[in-house]
């Protein structure tokens, strides 16, 4: 991260979340509080997720309708631990780009919208979001289920375990 010069980094599906934003410039502090996170931490990584949610704002301000900007600044508020704020827009995310509009990255908002309630601890929303998803293209597959950290909330669900093997 140090190496880096760029300030927004393209998503190619490698931003370390479960929606994998492709195409969303993500912003580098964004990357650096995930990094500061998995080494234990906390408070580097709030403070770089701090940085992220203004530069997330900036960018609404300028596309105040656009679905990835809006997902990515849940993801960045149930980061923070902010749970009504990051609900709220996850939700929002899903309404400007919902499925029935847009079956590539709709799914793509949908599942975020699964990892943002896992994350702040509404397992049961996001168990019954990830049964509506499991199976349709562009949804989450059994190895994203399996791998990314965003599920960890769920692990122990048996529901979570049935999903993963339902889907694969």
């Amino acid at each position: 991260m140090t190496a880096c010069a760029d300030e927004k980094l393209e998503d190619n599906g490698l931003s370390g979340i479960a929606g994998a934003l492709d195409g969303y410039t993500v912003p580098k502090s964004w990357y650096a509080g995930l990094i500061a996170r998995g080494r234990g931490d906390e408070t580097t990584a709030r403070l770089e997720f701090g940085k992220a949610i203004q530069i997330v704002q900036g960018h609404l301000i300028e596309l105040p309708e656009d679905a990835k900007t809006v997902a990515m600044l849940a993801l960045i508020h149930a980061a923070l631990g902010n749970k009504e704020h990051a609900l709220r827009q996850a939700r929002r995310a899903e309404e400007l780009l919902p499925i029935a509009r847009d079956s590539l990255d709709g799914p793509i908002i949908a599942t975020t919208t699964a990892a943002v309630s896992a994350q702040v601890g509404e397992n049961d929303l996001a168990i019954q979001q990830l049964q509506s998803l499991i199976g349709i293209p562009n949804g989450p597959t059994p190895g994203l289920l399996r791998a990314e950290p965003e599920w960890n909330p769920l692990r122990d669900d048996p529901r979570f375990k049935a999903l993963i093997e339902r889907a694969g």
